[in-house]
């Protein structure tokens, strides 16, 4: 019989954030404590705000990259942002090979019913990336659109402010080939190797220098060679054509890996990796993945999220215990996940909500495999998250862990500590997880999300919470 155990969803907790009443529900809060000592007690990002652009921000143009790695058109801006990499122009908007995306063209190619017949359409949606509370597509072409919670920035809509139920535009970018979305920041890695960071910057987490937050995208400072990037809660990584990593942003638990706990406002390299074939970020760590399968982990360690069978955080990588064979990594608020060869997951830190999925509740300091689960292909997890949820090789999703708005998508608000079907409607190519919801991506080029929607993260056009799958608006 599965261990479930009920969830006080009834209860609330009234947060005053810096800026903005909000009443956030019990389960969001709690995933923002669970997250670890990096986030701020009081609300998702109490002390960012502080680093709030609240003017016209007229120091940007300074970190917006105008030379040859701005893309064919070099630098849009004004009256003609988007770059049509098909005629190398400057254009006042994007003809959708899709559907309609809020940006300022009267018609789309494909009219407003249509989908995706291919992957490989450059129309169609091929990535999914969630922040706590805001979530964006990257189409094939390199288009970005973002939807959800826009009080930093972070939406990238060219100006702060309110939210968003509906996928809108990401301004003044182009040719992104991965997005990572953090607390309330978001990163996008370019085929150049540059990175680009928008959103929240009270800690450096854009990597521009600065800590003013931005909702256009600005330009990670020095960094030329990256092949992946990941964003936390008050920081980001990136892994570069080398093997090596770099972080940027908060540090006061070691999460950049540098030795020290000084944050930097531009990217520091990681201690000692010189392998790194993988990268995952949490709220406040992170871990690779080394060529030869094993995995090292460093930052906050509160509740034994670095694996190597402590609770001291490390200012420098550490190696995940009895850990040889991983192939994929899920860093959610304080746990970590791995996907094995065999195609088993083992999980480890925080599981107060039952993510680390083994039929408990004990939190733990090294790997614990995750229940009845032999044939995943696909975890995810995220920075602010308290669940996990993972692609079987059957097609079928399966989450656990926290599941307080509904973000399991069992279509119950019941916490579980063993994976349970999830969303069996959807059929799955790409998951992602973060805060209090969770999105599927089809092979139609469908976006599906479900959970906590307090900001319009769902994109279903409302602020209802859903515990079963609903698609996104407009994709």
């Amino acid at each position: 019989m599965s261990a479930r155990f009920a969830f006080a969803s009834e209860l609330t907790v009234c947060v005053l954030l810096a800026g903005c009443n909000a009443l956030l529900g019990l389960d969001e809060y709690r995933i923002v404590q669970d997250a670890d000592s990096t986030t701020d007690s009081g609300g998702r990002d109490g002390g960012r705000d502080a680093g709030r652009d609240a003017g016209s921000d007229a120091g940007r143009d300074a970190t917006v990259d105008a030379g040859t790695d701005a893309g064919p058109c070099g630098a849009c801006s004004g009256s003609a942002p988007y770059c049509d990499e098909v005629t190398s122009t400057c254009v006042a908007c994007l003809e959708n090979l899709h559907c309609d995306d809020r940006d300022p063209c009267t018609v789309d190619r494909c009219g407003t019913t249509g989908t995706c017949s291919s992957t490989d359409d450059p129309g169609c949606i091929a990535e999914v990336a969630l922040g706590h509370t805001h979530t964006c597509a990257r189409r094939g072409r390199g288009a970005v659109l973002c939807w959800g919670e826009n009080f930093w920035g972070q939406l990238g809509y060219e100006t702060a402010g309110a939210s968003s139920s509906t996928p809108g535009m990401v301004g003044g970018l182009t040719g992104p080939i991965q997005i990572a979305g953090g607390g309330a920041h978001t990163c996008a890695l370019r085929s150049t190797g540059s990175v680009y960071c928008w959103g929240g910057n009270a800690y450096g987490q854009l990597g521009d220098g600065t800590t003013t937050s931005r909702s256009v995208a600005a330009f990670v400072m020095g960094l030329a060679d990256a092949t992946e990037v990941g964003a936390g809660t008050f920081f980001a990584c990136a892994r570069t054509a080398t093997g090596s990593v770099v972080c940027w942003g908060r540090n006061d638990d070691g999460q950049l890996g540098t030795g020290t706990t000084s944050t930097s406002l531009v990217p520091v390299p990681v201690t000692g990796l010189t392998d790194a074939v993988e990268l995952s970020v949490g709220g406040g760590h992170a871990c690779a993945r080394r060529a030869d399968g094993t995995v090292a982990c460093w930052g906050s360690n509160i509740a034994g999220q670095l694996g190597n069978g402590s609770l001291a955080r490390s200012t420098v990588p550490v190696s995940v215990a009895g850990l040889t064979d991983a192939l994929e990594l899920a860093l959610g608020g304080a746990h970590s996940c791995a996907r094995r060869a065999t195609g088993s997951v083992v999980c480890w830190g925080r599981n107060r909500y039952g993510q680390l999925g083994n039929g408990s509740i004990e939190d733990s300091a090294v790997p614990v495999e995750v229940s009845a689960l032999p044939d995943a292909v696909e975890i995810a997890s995220g920075e602010g998250a308290g669940h996990v949820c993972a692609r079987r090789s059957g097609g079928g999703l399966a989450c656990w862990g926290l599941n307080g708005s509904g973000q399991l998508g069992d279509g119950t608000l019941i916490d579980s500590n063993v994976p349970i079907p999830a969303s069996a409607s959807i059929d799955g190519v790409d998951l992602s997880v973060n805060g209090s919801h969770t999105c599927a991506r089809t092979a139609s080029g469908e976006v599906f999300c479900w959970g906590l929607n307090n900001q319009g993260q769902l994109g279903d056009g409302t602020t209802m919470n859903r515990a079963m799958a609903v698609p996104v608006a407009g994709l």
